[in-house]
């Protein structure tokens, strides 16, 4: 079976996935309220994903580097 820390960090995971997933999946019927077009919103959304996709890695390493404490509070 699992330890203990495994099955903590999975569970938050899920948490931390469905807690991002809700506003995210609503934001195009907000922004269509307000009036943007379809376009822009696809726009927007696929570059949030691939500079997330691109991002991640890296700030990964910066954060190995330079401590995750100080990679937080910038942000």
């Amino acid at each position: 079976m699992y330890s203990g820390s495994v099955l903590t960090l999975g569970i938050v995971q899920l948490i931390e996935s469905i807690a991002f997933s809700i506003p995210f999946s609503y934001f195009p019927n907000y922004a269509i309220s307000l009036g943007a077009s379809v376009a822009s919103i696809g726009l927007f959304t696929s570059s949030f994903m691939l500079s997330s996709a691109l991002l991640s890695p890296k700030l990964g390493g910066l954060s190995d580097r330079l401590g995750r404490k100080r990679v937080i509070v910038w942000g």
